[in-house]
């Protein structure tokens, strides 16, 4: 029954649109029988008129090669994306065509060719951070220090204007509870999500890169935009939020490796300045058995690719700690940091991070990377 209302409801203009041939033709035939020549002339002008108008300010239906977009505002300006609102075509079965998008002056950056060498052998592991969210209008840090700052002042608490994402998560909590920090967190995702943000941005063409690139991908991000991107690729993906699912990873089609955990885990994503203290224990002992010990251990063996984070981010703090314990900050530059940097930001990166900056956008990343493992080569 489902099928057949559906057939109906796709072929309805079509048939109203018979209807309406239909019942002019039959105007016109009357009118020239009752009242001759001249006057079914004239009643066959104004209704094409009256239907010229109406097909003018009706939203046209537009396509670019096999992927249909519903009105023209829907259209894509700067980059392609296999994704909109309601995709006729599904990802798993699209191959996005290399001509839609300029070629981009990243490809003869050194950084990323060497990125690219070592990807096309298997030797990277991405490590996808909130910018690659923020992009696509998920709650960035601001948005988040905004909401919290807000939350404490109506509680009539005390708060620092300059106070950090930690302090202030750590101020919440005291005030008001764990249970009620998560709530406020929890709300504007939940409310972003709404707008099905994994469908843009960088997220449609992470699916799309070779399976041994992304058969394991870690992330600090709260929400499951990566995750429901590759549901909508067709692909089967399971999420490690604790240490003794660490052992599934290998039978996994695809796993995301949650290091902050998220709002699926009673205690909630990682945010506060406590949350924070023990994840740099782990990383410092390197504590066997816990996720960031898993991760320094992984940044021994393989080219992490950071993406979506910002030099002033905490978590790249951490993230800077466990490279420094794996490398040492006077070893080589083994991973990489995509990211919107000024030629100053860069220069810093390589000195406090000790990594290889590549400056672009995630989407801008994700897409060069796609269409340059469409090109081949070695």
């Amino acid at each position: 029954m489902n099928e057949l209302w559906k057939v109906i409801r796709e072929s309805l203009p079509d048939i109203i649109g018979g209807l309406v041939v239909a019942a002019t033709l039959a105007l016109i035939g009357t009118v020239f029988t009752k009242f001759g020549l001249v006057a079914a002339i004239v009643i066959a002008v104004s209704l094409a008129v009256l239907i010229l108008l109406f097909l003018c300010l009706y939203p046209r239906k537009y396509s670019i090669g096999k992927v249909s977009f519903k009105h023209e505002k829907e259209l894509p300006h700067t980059t392609f994306s296999p994704f909109q609102k309601e995709p006729i075509v599904k990802l798993g079965n699209f191959k996005p065509p290399l001509s839609i998008a300029a070629p981009s002056p990243l490809v003869e950056s050194p950084a990323f060719k060497n990125l690219l060498y070592f990807a096309r052998r298997g030797q990277c592991r991405l490590f996808i951070g909130s910018g690659v969210s923020s992009e696509v209008g998920m709650p960035g840090e601001q948005e988040l220090r905004e909401a919290l700052w807000a939350e404490l002042i109506e509680m009539g608490q005390a708060v620092r204007a300059d106070a950090t994402l930690p302090e202030l998560a750590t101020a919440l909590e005291r005030a008001a509870g764990r249970p009620h920090l998560i709530q406020v967190l929890q709300c504007l995702f939940d409310d972003a999500l709404r707008e099905r943000p994994w469908e843009r941005g960088a997220y449609p063409w992470i699916p799309l890169l070779p399976p041994d690139l992304v058969q394991v991908i870690y992330t600090t991000n709260w929400d499951d935009c990566l995750k429901r991107a590759f549901e909508a690729a067709g692909r089967t993906v399971r999420e490690i939020r604790y240490p003794g699912e660490l052992p599934l990873i290998p039978q996994a089609e695809h796993a995301i490796v949650k290091m902050h955990r998220d709002f699926q885990v009673p205690d909630g994503p990682l945010i506060s300045e406590a949350d924070y203290a023990i994840a740099l224990n782990d990383i410092q002992q390197g504590t066997a058995g816990t996720l960031w010990g898993h991760l320094a251990d992984q940044l021994a063996q393989f080219y992490f690719v950071f993406v979506g984070y910002s030099l002033g981010d905490q978590t790249l703090n951490l993230i800077r700690q466990a490279v420094e314990l794996r490398t040492g900050t006077a070893g080589e530059k083994r991973h990489f940091l995509v990211a919107s940097l000024s030629p100053e930001e860069a220069r810093a990166a390589e000195r406090w991070a000790c990594v290889r900056p590549i400056i672009a956008t995630p989407s801008e990343f994700f897409q060069t990377l796609f269409s340059e493992f469409q090109k081949g080569g070695k």
